[in-house]
């Protein structure tokens, strides 16, 4: 998931299970199993795609692009993992206050969250 215009990784700053709290998770969705299973599906398959968004709406120095994006990374974050949620609010207020340095300084992290936060949710939920 690294990407050419992010720094170093934060991997080793990253909890190997991203912060992930199913039995909050699961409670969220009253106790459906399957419902979570669903869940983790979607944000699996849509969190890459929004991630490129990130990126391109820096890319293209669209500050409003890049922080609808990660907004939107962080809405399918958090249906998980409150610190990958933290990573992309960081990212967001950066975008929406157009400091793109800041923004640029808090994409290796939150890539870190969301590589984890793929992996985990891979292993945990979806193969099981």
């Amino acid at each position: 998931m690294s990407s050419p215009m992010a720094g170093p990784s934060q991997n080793h700053l990253v909890p190997a299970d991203a912060g992930i709290d199913l039995p909050a998770a699961l409670s969220r969705l009253g106790g459906d199993a399957e419902l979570l299973r669903e869940l983790a599906l979607i944000v699996v398959q849509d969190l890459p795609e929004v991630l490129r968004g990130v990126h391109a709406g820096l890319k293209a120095r669209d500050h409003e692009s890049a922080a609808r994006a990660a907004h939107s990374l962080k809405g399918l974050a958090a249906n998980f993992s409150e610190p990958a949620a933290r990573a992309a609010q960081e990212a967001e207020d950066a975008f929406r206050n157009g400091n793109t340095e800041q923004a640029r300084g808090t994409l290796p992290m939150l890539e870190a969250y969301i590589e984890r936060l793929l992996a985990e949710l891979q292993r945990t939920v979806i193969d099981r």
